[in-house]
């Protein structure tokens, strides 16, 4: 199906891979790759204050302002424990029949307040962390010490982090120029935030049994910050220094916009990475240089994720360069999931789509609708919910109309009526059966099957049922296609009715299986696509000279 990838992305993608060789299983190394991405968490260290300051701009990073509080774990436990208390308080009176709806009214909104309005603090290794609101897939860690001894080890927290973002001044940021020069040759991005007032900075402590030592490098120290001051206000240069500084307030906005990206980038060379560690024997690895063992401590990855993919990292295929993965994660991110919707005539095929799309007939962009037959030709509804997902409404099985005496002779399953039902090809098929289960739907069933989609069996027009005769039908349906070897889940719904019966039960299983329904149709997309426009092609290519 054409359209499914973007041009632009998929030019990129093609020119990242023109000089790969031939990769072998690429759709399984791909589907295994993108479904480790999908909980790999990008780490950002935030540092060089006291423990006030830094907590403040842990907020910041998050996009968050001072009035926004954070709830350690033992104070979310315990707004829980009020939270079900207020509940079972609120089911009391509402047995009794006093105040039920106010009490159901305090449980709901202290619920919302502090599960979506104030973040929870975790103490993970030693460090406090919280996830970003908005974005998922990002941890927060505060660090109150010296960022200046992360210029020699900056793993040395025992974990790997992606992104730092430190705490400091105009005066002092010049202290950094090591921290920044290192982060540098590992290719690692580093925020200077500026910082509200100077004691908000972490300062040298008085160490050591001679005091007056400690006290005269404070003076030193003194001295040549007032001489910073005074060649500052001599000079004339508008530059911020030899690092741009970062407002506080403005902080979370600048990393709102790259943090994304800046997940993709680190992924890809922690994968590169990785597939150089594991060519390495065990016996033969330096572990204080290992990128596996900080990862795995720190809950990036699992032990099982890296058994996982260790047999395709070894063999380079996809991860010999950083730049062919990201072409594969910028890609996903424009593909386009079709969904099909087929059923027989009259089957109320297009009204479910309108059920879907939250439409009615004859609204404007619904499906149309009509006693006779209508969908005459595959049509696409971009489904509003979701993004990048498309819904087929596709021609009714049986249909009669424009039928020629010659189409009459209906021939085997790849010849007949059933095989062209399912073009154009989509990657997810919902198939819709009025009333009870019927046997075109169970070849439809066993065909979609044979190619690894997902399919969705849905009985239609089950309003015209009774309550009892719903579930009887389910269960009879269920019980056939177990004896047939097929363990799926019936819904009755009513496209009428949406609000009733198993809809919402249904669309909420939709939703949750888009993200794995695109990763495996992305995956057998993508590997297609590269072995006929660059495999393929090279064959031909070198069969004619």
């Amino acid at each position: 199906m054409e359209g499914k990838l973007s041009e632009e992305h998929m030019k990129l993608m093609l020119a990242a891979w023109k000089m790969a060789p031939r990769v072998t299983r690429l759709d399984d190394q791909l589907l295994a790759v993108l479904e480790l991405y999908e909980r790999f968490p990008l780490d950002v260290v935030v540092t060089g204050g006291i423990p006030e300051a830094n907590a403040r701009l842990a907020r910041a990073v998050c996009g968050l302002s001072d009035e926004d509080h954070f709830l350690t774990v033992e104070q979310e436990e315990e707004e829980d424990d009020d939270e079900e208390d207020e509940s079972d308080e609120s089911e009391e009176e509402q047995e009794q029949g006093d105040m039920s709806e106010a009490g159901t009214e305090r449980g709901e909104t202290a619920g919302h307040r502090h599960k979506n309005g104030r973040m929870v603090w975790r103490t993970e290794h030693g460090l406090p962390m919280v996830s970003h609101p908005n974005i998922p897939n990002v941890r927060i860690w505060v660090l109150n010490e010296q960022p200046a001894s992360y210029t020699n080890s900056p793993n040395h927290t025992g974990f790997v982090y992606d992104l730092l973002v430190v705490l400091t001044s105009e005066l002092h940021q010049e202290d950094h120029m090591g921290l920044v020069m290192a982060l540098r040759e590992k290719d690692q991005p580093l925020y200077l935030v500026r910082a509200d007032r100077e004691v908000d900075l972490v300062k040298e402590e008085l160490k050591g049994p001679c005091k007056t030592c400690a006290w005269e490098r404070m003076r030193d120290r003194n001295l040549e910050i007032q001489r910073r001051r005074r060649e500052r206000q001599m000079t004339q240069d508008s530059q911020d220094g030899p690092h741009k500084l970062e407002e506080m307030k403005d902080i979370g906005g600048v990393l709102l916009s790259v943090l994304p990206e800046m997940r993709k980038k680190a992924f890809c060379q922690f994968m590169v990475d990785v597939s150089q560690e594991l060519k390495v024997p065990k016996l033969l690895r330096n572990n204080t240089k290992s990128t596996i063992l900080p990862a795995v401590d720190s809950g990036k990855v699992t032990k099982e994720d890296i058994e996982h993919v260790s047999d395709f990292l070894q063999a380079k295929d996809l991860v010999n360069h950083p730049s062919r993965l990201l072409s594969i994660l910028n890609a996903m991110e424009t593909f386009r999931l079709d969904v099909g919707v087929l059923g027989p005539t009259g089957g109320g095929s297009s009204s479910f789509v309108n059920a879907l799309l939250g439409l009615k007939g004859g609204d404007k962009g619904a499906a149309p609708t009509g006693v006779t037959e209508t969908t005459m030709e595959p049509v696409a509804y971009q489904y509003p919910q979701l993004p990048n997902v498309a819904l087929w409404d596709l021609p009714g099985i049986g249909r009669v109309g424009g039928l020629s005496s010659a189409a009459l002779a209906v021939g085997p399953m790849e010849d007949g009526p059933l095989a062209s039902a399912l073009h154009p090809t989509c990657d997810v098929y919902i198939l819709l059966s009025p009333l009870r289960l019927g046997m075109d739907c169970v070849r439809l069933l066993h065909h979609v099957s044979a190619t690894e989609k997902q399919c969705y069996l849905v009985l239609s027009k089950a309003d015209q049922l009774d309550e009892e005769s719903v579930g009887e039908v389910k269960r009879w349906s269920e019980e056939v296609l177990s004896q047939l070897g097929y363990q799926q889940t019936v819904y009755a719904v009513s496209a009428l009715q949406p609000e009733g019966m198993d809809f919402s039960k249904f669309t909420e299983t939709l939703h949750l299986s888009i993200s794995c329904n695109k990763r495996r149709a992305f995956a057998q997309h993508t590997a297609k696509m590269l072995e006929q426009e660059i495999w393929d092609k090279r064959t031909e290519l070198c069969k004619t000279m």
